[in-house]
């Protein structure tokens, strides 16, 4: 029986197939950059033959005249060879076909617009930034996707590279048709060049990431606010207690406190009683950059509350990464067996090991991780009874009247 199918045959179609994936995988754009192709480029036909040719002659023939060209003749040349067999005589079969250029290769995959625009593009990037070629070869179909607004993505670069750390707000660039929109929704691709482009020493390396574009390159950026309430009446600033300001403004304080609370609830914050020599600040979840530069604090006795979960734990954990004596405040056994009644679900549990939980903090992480307190068990802050905030409080400072 023969084994051998006509639909095996190598057709035109199957060719253009062929090179619309190897296109699609950037091949004939990324060698416009770095040619490696060899032309003419060559594609081996598979085509009838032996016992196969003969045993379907008629479809053989209709395959091969696929090949044959007329007035509307293809970008490619076709090389034939000549198969004498015994029952159907000699005839020729096509075998290779062989594409001269690229632009050959272009014509026939109609990709002619698409390799021309690439052409277009990447010379004018590459004849303003010949470093970026590396780039260029590694991502040519988001180069084309810039091509609309690649000549105003080059004048913020040449900008920057010729202000580099300039300390002023993205806002306040001045370019003609450039506004603080267009770099903030280009800060991926903007970064990606001025990492290639930009000295070393003008990038600082502590940050990296889009949120962070204004800190790695020199720009400034909207503060974070920080809000705290000053808990001793003594204490106040002109009067207020309830002050928000700029992270760095308040990292630059020393407020006369011996005792700190950080909450992550806001009302928490609001409900604390006053307290002798104690402030309280508003805390933000996850990520304690913020506070970094706030040297004072590590002076002060600082507590740390949060909700009685893994997250919680776990972010304790990374807040005693920036300040290592923290101590945490209705955190503990006592204080989630004492309210049973408002416990809920976590609903996505953390697994990972916690290196700066105390021992007694650490087992009641891993009883909440085994569920040995029930399934994903979770006190949040705020569903503590205010008497048992305030008893717990004025067991450890004193609650002024």
């Amino acid at each position: 029986m023969n084994k051998e199918k006509s639909t095996e045959w190598t057709t035109p179609s199957t060719i253009k197939k062929l090179l619309l994936r190897r296109f699609n995988r950037g091949d004939f754009l990324r060698d416009s950059i770095v040619p490696a192709l060899p032309y003419p480029l060559e594609i081996t036909l598979k085509y009838p033959q032996g016992r196969a040719l003969g045993d379907n002659f008629g479809k053989a023939m209709a395959w091969a005249k696929l090949y044959r060209t007329g007035s509307d003749a293809p970008p490619y040349t076709v090389e034939w060879s000549q198969i004498n067999f015994r029952e159907v005589g000699r005839n020729s079969i096509p075998v290779k076909v062989m594409f001269e250029d690229a632009e050959k290769v272009a014509q026939f995959i109609n990709k002619r617009k698409s390799c021309d625009l690439f052409s277009l593009t990447s010379g004018e990037l590459l004849d303003r930034f010949p470093k970026l070629t590396t780039w260029v070869y590694n991502k040519p179909f988001l180069l084309l996707e810039l091509a609309p607004v690649l000549s105003r993505l080059i004048r913020v670069t040449e900008w920057i590279l010729n202000h580099p750390r300039p300390a002023i707000y993205l806002r306040q660039i001045s370019i003609p048709q450039i506004d603080t929109k267009f770099i903030e929704k280009h800060k991926k691709v903007l970064g990606e060049w001025l990492d290639i482009l930009l000295d070393s020493s003008q990038i600082d390396t502590m940050y990296s990431g889009v949120k962070n574009f204004e800190q790695r390159y020199g720009f400034l950026s909207k503060q974070p606010i920080i809000r705290f309430r000053i808990l001793d009446p003594a204490l106040y600033i002109v009067g207020l207690s309830d002050i928000a300001l700029p992270a760095d403004q308040f990292c630059a304080l020393d407020l006369d406190t011996d005792e700190v609370f950080v909450t992550e609830n806001d009302i928490n914050g609001l409900c604390f009683p006053p307290l002798k020599r104690a402030m309280v600040i508003f805390g933000r979840g996850y990520g304690f950059d913020y506070l970094a530069d706030a040297h004072w604090i590590r002076q002060k006795r600082i507590w740390y509350w949060g909700d009685i979960d893994t997250h919680g734990f776990a972010i304790l954990n990374q807040f005693r990464t920036f300040f290592p004596d923290t101590q945490s405040f209705l955190m503990d056994y006592q204080t989630l067996t004492a309210h049973r009644d408002h416990w809920v679900e976590e609903k996505t549990a953390l697994t990972a090991k916690l290196d700066n939980l105390s021992e007694q903090e650490n087992a009641l992480y891993e009883d909440l991780i085994k569920g040995r307190m029930g399934k994903a068990v979770r006190l949040e802050q705020e569903l503590i009874q205010y008497e048992y905030v305030w008893q717990a409080l004025n067991d450890r400072l004193s609650v002024l009247d």
